[in-house]
């Protein structure tokens, strides 16, 4: 009697529970054209305004950039590396940044830009990436956790900044 073969049969399930790369993609600029003209019409006082304890807009801003530059090497290294460990502190990554001693406009300019960027890097990683692993020191996801997790976690601080809802995490 002959046994079937599997080989290939995870794959083929786990790739056809996967979302296109392009939808990663097209979500992540559909939420940073939709709030680019939200974050343009803050002032400056808005932007650096802080409670004791908490971050400002800006540095929130700042924190999303940390993040992006981050899962950037995430999304590069995990396709070409067998589980890189990456992982940053990020209240030091945002002390160290002194956002709140920035220009709003350069802060949001290359917020806004360096995600352009990034859907673009996401959009051209092939489904079967999406199964790399990565570390963050403790656990290790696939790539796919990665983006989406960039893309929810960019979410709900572009909330905390339009709803003015500061806090470190």
């Amino acid at each position: 009697m002959e046994v079937p073969s599997f080989e290939g049969t995870f794959l083929f399930l786990c790739m056809t529970q996967t979302k296109n790369a392009k939808q990663y993609a097209d979500r992540l600029m559909t939420m940073v054209n939709s709030t680019l003209p939200v974050l343009n019409r803050y002032t400056e006082q808005q932007w650096k305004s802080k409670k004791e304890g908490k971050w400002s807009r800006l540095e929130i801003l700042g924190h999303l950039i940390d993040s992006a530059n981050n899962n950037h090497q995430r999304f590069i290294r995990t396709r070409d590396e067998a589980v890189p460990v990456i992982f940053y502190r990020q209240e030091v990554w945002n002390q160290y940044g002194a956002y709140n001693d920035c220009n709003p406009e350069l802060i949001v300019g290359l917020w806004y830009n360096y995600n352009v960027f990034l859907a673009n890097v996401i959009e051209h990683i092939e489904v079967k990436d999406f199964l790399k692993l990565t570390s963050d020191g403790k656990n290790e996801h696939t790539l796919e956790f990665i983006v989406k997790d960039y893309i929810d976690h960019l979410e709900h601080h572009l909330e905390q900044i339009v709803k003015g809802e500061f806090n470190q995490n």
